[in-house]
């Protein structure tokens, strides 16, 4: 007996509760107010403030398709526009429309559009003809055109503004590796309305837009991508961003991948690689540390331009300064590093001069888009401005040590070496230190340095050999991680 009592006091709760609801809930109202061979008109009335309007548009196959979604919020009322294009000019159109309040009641409603009328036939204009011949020199000429033409089709036509507005894409996925880059398009009805308009990311690390609705992806994960106009109209598309890590194996019995330059200085061991407009530029040390040599080669040719010797010491990395044209080498054991001009590259003595850097480091390399320093120690890497004054942001590499490395835009390319035939180039993204995979190096000899030829998108490697120092230049496919 309590059993029963129980339940039917459970039962007359949910139904107060549904009638609660029901008396309280907005009152929303959806009609089509105008026809005509523009278009429809489509107005949304409600008590409460609307937070977001989505409709639906029936396909062929009786399935509703999300068509249109309006985000601004803070109004009771508003029409939507759409378009001659989006509706049948021979039978009905079907639409159901989800009108969501400021506290999150639902109102959904199926409106139908009649056919759309036609388009008006242009009225040829009919020009009057003189019955009679005027005479040699008649007193008076008649007028035969209209003393105005009204042109309602062009009026206002510049103060028009958009009453729905619409991405041509609703999620998007960008893949690092493959395809980082994609354009959302907009449209706006009226198709004759104009608005200005402002793109943002919710979360810039991930994808970035430009004014153009272009989107890069930065770093794995979602974000959202809106457009704004100046009268409140906002569309959005969700962005997901993925990564296709390089894995790759790279062996000297692969030579479709490999291109041997042998160098020539075989009494001391190469130690690292730049690469400049026109040359490679090896750093090699003599085996008491007393000397450096600096061996240049013509990139389009491979074959030795110029030889210049200098007190280095112990020479370790070096890099290609883009915005001052110089060659930069690091000295073992103090943050003194060596600079040289590209136009001393091909004179008859070496002429350097001597820059402090505000940390001892083995690698380096430089950013030219974001003007910015990379610097290697053991497994550190440290960023710095432009001017060596500030360090930006740090992080590690991977576990084992390797002296060299390189950078080309947001790309640094690390020497990870751990013996004969166990080395490994890692790639990383110096902006967030995102490891994007690595080149796995299983030649029989010891890998020194790194550098990367932009124009032909090569690895170039240096390895110590007994058989002579060597360099070699590899297909990396780097861009579309750029």
């Amino acid at each position: 007996m309590k059993k029963k009592i129980i339940l039917g006091l459970l039962a007359i709760i949910i139904f107060l509760n549904i009638m609660i609801s029901l008396v309280f809930a907005a009152n929303a109202s959806i009609e089509v107010i105008n026809l005509d061979y523009n278009g429809a008109v489509i107005s949304v009335k409600s008590d409460e403030k609307i937070n977001r309007v989505i409709m639906y548009k029936k396909d062929s196959q009786g399935n509703y398709v999300r068509f249109f979604e309006n985000m601004e919020t803070g109004y009771n009322e508003k029409n939507f526009f759409i378009s001659r294009y989006s509706l049948s000019e021979t039978d009905k159109s079907n639409f159901r429309v989800d009108v969501i309040t400021e506290s999150g009641r639902r109102n959904t409603e199926d409106v139908e559009v009649d056919k759309v009328p036609e388009l008006p036939e242009k009225k040829e204009e009919i020009v009057p003809t003189p019955t009679t011949k005027p005479t040699a020199s008649p007193t008076t000429t008649p007028s035969v055109s209209p003393s105005t033409t009204p042109n309602p089709s062009n009026s206002n036509n510049n103060d028009t503004k958009p009453t729905s507005i619409i991405l041509n894409q609703n999620n998007l996925t960008l893949t690092i590796g493959e395809k980082k880059q994609a354009q959302l398009k907009l449209t706006m009805q009226p198709s004759n309305s104009k608005a200005k308009l402002t793109w943002s990311s919710d979360d810039k690390s991930i994808a970035t837009v430009n004014k153009n609705g272009i989107v890069n992806g930065k770093k794995t994960g979602t974000t959202t991508i809106k457009v704004k106009t100046d009268t409140g109209l906002v569309a959005q598309c969700k962005v997901t961003v993925k990564l296709k890590k390089i894995n790759k194996t790279i062996s000297k019995r692969d030579a479709s991948l490999c291109e041997v330059i042998n160098t020539e200085n075989r009494c001391s061991s190469m130690q690292s690689v730049a690469v400049t407009d026109k040359y490679y530029v090896c750093v090699k040390r003599r085996n008491d540390d007393k000397l450096g040599t600096v061996l240049v080669y013509d990139k389009k040719t491979n074959k030795r331009v110029n030889v210049l010797t200098g007190k280095f010491g112990h020479a370790n990395g070096v890099t290609y300064n883009t915005n001052d044209k110089c060659i930069y080498i690091t000295h073992m054991g103090g943050n003194n590093v060596s600079r040289i001009s590209e136009k001393n590259l091909t004179a008859g003595s070496l002429k350097s001069t001597i820059v402090k850097f505000p940390i001892t480091s083995t690698g380096l390399g430089y950013d030219d888009d974001a003007k910015q320093w990379v610097l290697k120690k053991g497994k550190h890497i440290y960023v710095y401005n432009n001017s060596m004054t500030k360090r930006i942001r740090s992080f590690e590499v991977a576990k084992h040590i390797g002296q060299e490395c390189e950078v080309y835009k947001n790309l640094l390319l690390s020497v990870d070496y751990i013996g004969n035939s166990n080395a490994y180039v890692y790639v990383y993204n110096i902006n967030n230190g995102i490891c994007y995979g690595k080149y796995k190096i299983t030649m029989p000899i010891e890998l020194e340095g790194v550098s990367y030829d932009k124009d032909s998108d090569s690895l170039i490697l240096t390895f110590n050999d007994n058989d002579g120092d060597k360099l070699y230049k590899i297909p990396a496919n780097l861009k579309k991680y750029i």
